[in-house]
């Protein structure tokens, strides 16, 4: 039984063991490669990998959007009776997950507002603190089945916004101390505008997005402790 070829090798065109394809005689009959038979070799080689490449590739993005549409079929079209119990416990969740950093960034506001630097740092600092694994935390969260296919989608799309808008806070607030840390650059100082900009429109998109879906199932803004 012949050796099995390594990724780099093709078989000898004399005795068909394996040997490199820039190799310029063959390791086990001993036979030499003239240079365009050489060359030729390499050319197959690039080909032979190129095309495993490519069906490596279009595996991978089969996969995924075969598990992408596997999971999304997974979830029932109607809603489960607890529909509105799960949702109106993931909204809770969130906004206990937020809460910290949300008090965090309004200190900030306060204290940027006054113009005393070393307290605006002070505060750039707790919020960082406070706010830096809120993302991670949000995306830990699970979307249980029970919500409907509909719902499911409108709570994912919404757990994926709170993410987004709690990671720009923690920016935010690293940009906010470079700033007074020193670095006024006019970059910086855009920077610094855009993330806070970002995170104030983005959080209220976060609650805004988690009660419609919570909503979607039958939930109050009772159920969901907000104020009439």
């Amino acid at each position: 039984m012949g050796k099995k070829a390594s990724w780099n090798e093709i078989p000898c065109p004399f005795c068909k063991e394996p040997a490199s394809a820039s190799a310029v005689k063959c390791p086990h009959c001993q036979s030499e490669f003239p240079a365009e038979q050489v060359a030729g070799r390499k050319k197959q080689m690039k080909s032979s990998v190129g095309c495993g490449c490519a069906l490596l590739i279009g595996g991978a993005l089969m996969l995924t959007w075969c598990s992408g549409q596997d999971s999304a079929q997974s979830v029932p079209q109607a809603a489960a009776p607890s529909a509105k119990a799960d949702a109106t416990a993931i909204y809770r969740n969130v906004m206990d997950t937020v809460a910290d950093c949300d008090r965090a960034g309004t200190v900030f506001s306060t204290r940027a507002e006054s113009g005393d630097a070393i307290t605006t740092y002070r505060a750039a600092e707790v919020m960082l603190l406070e706010c830096l694994e809120v993302p991670r935390k949000i995306e830990a969260i699970e979307v249980p089945n029970s919500l409907g296919r509909d719902v499911h989608e409108q709570m994912t799309t919404a757990l994926k916004s709170c993410s987004s808008a709690y990671l720009m806070r923690s920016s935010g607030a690293k940009s906010a101390m470079q700033v007074l840390d020193g670095d006024s650059s006019v970059s910086k100082i855009a920077d610094l505008q855009k993330d806070l900009e970002a995170a104030g429109s983005g959080t209220l998109m976060c609650a805004g997005s988690l009660v419609a879906a919570a909503m979607a199932t039958g939930a109050t803004t009772k159920d969901l402790g907000m104020p009439d």
